[in-house]
């Protein structure tokens, strides 16, 4: 049976850190970036109607901080809680992604390795995986993994919870100076909680049942620029 990351225990408390992961640069280069400001207690909604997420679950400590980014191949938001502590969510636009090919009719669990396999040796590199394996999620059949990292000349330990939903792969990440295992995947399960797919576009009537998709080799200049209107990627 695959482990169940779907009921969580209590946040735990872990050691300050500092916003320390300028992550996923090759395929989330921000085409918008805003700076810290507090959101907590409040909800946040992703470019596209990717996902919405509560910004005042009980995984985060007080207020939080964000910084947010998006692009045609995906958009991402850090999150940094009142105790430093670091989460990441990143929605990875999967049609016809150059950087994550897939193969044709690949199945669930092949794409979410390959995008586990891109952020390990392209974005987040120099690791030593830990632990790696299929679970059940809020967000669905997921992939987790645990990865020792090295951070700003120390050892840190990066998990990863990845779901593919249609055309977009739902990675989202927590960052811990001492590993505990228990309380990382209990942060990533409340993380996962917490995140509804498709999201809410705010103000905007006719609400889509799936976020808004562009294909990213057959869509013309014109069609980008309607498509990052649409979903409010600026």
């Amino acid at each position: 049976m695959k482990p169940d990351l779907t009921l969580c225990t209590t946040p735990y408390r872990m050691s300050r850190l500092g916003l320390v992961m300028g992550l996923a640069t090759l395929i989330l280069s921000a085409c918008a970036s805003h700076g810290p400001s507090p959101q907590s207690n409040h909800v946040y909604h992703a470019p596209g109607q990717a996902y919405s997420v509560d910004l005042g679950s009980a995984i985060f400590r007080g207020e939080v901080k964000l910084r947010e980014s998006c692009t045609p191949e995906g958009s991402s938001l850090n999150i940094v809680d009142n105790e430093g502590r670091f989460f990441r969510i990143d929605a990875v636009n999967l049609i016809n992604n150059p950087n994550i090919p897939l193969p044709e009719f690949a199945d669930d669990p092949t794409v979410r390795e390959l995008v586990l396999r891109f952020y390990t040796e392209k974005v987040n590199t120099g690791g030593k995986l830990l632990t790696q394996t299929s679970v059940n999620s809020r967000m669905g059949p997921a992939l987790y993994s645990v990865v020792e990292l090295p951070v700003q000349g120390k050892t840190s330990y990066l998990g990863y919870l990845i779901a593919r939903r249609g055309n977009i792969a739902y990675v989202l990440q927590h960052l811990q100076s001492v590993y505990r295992a228990e309380q990382m995947r209990a942060a990533l399960g409340s993380l996962a909680a917490d995140t509804k797919i498709p999201g809410v576009r705010p103000n905007v009537e006719g609400q889509k049942d799936v976020p808004l998709y562009i294909d990213l080799k057959n869509s013309t200049p014109e069609q980008i620029a309607e498509w990052k209107k649409a979903a409010d990627c600026t």
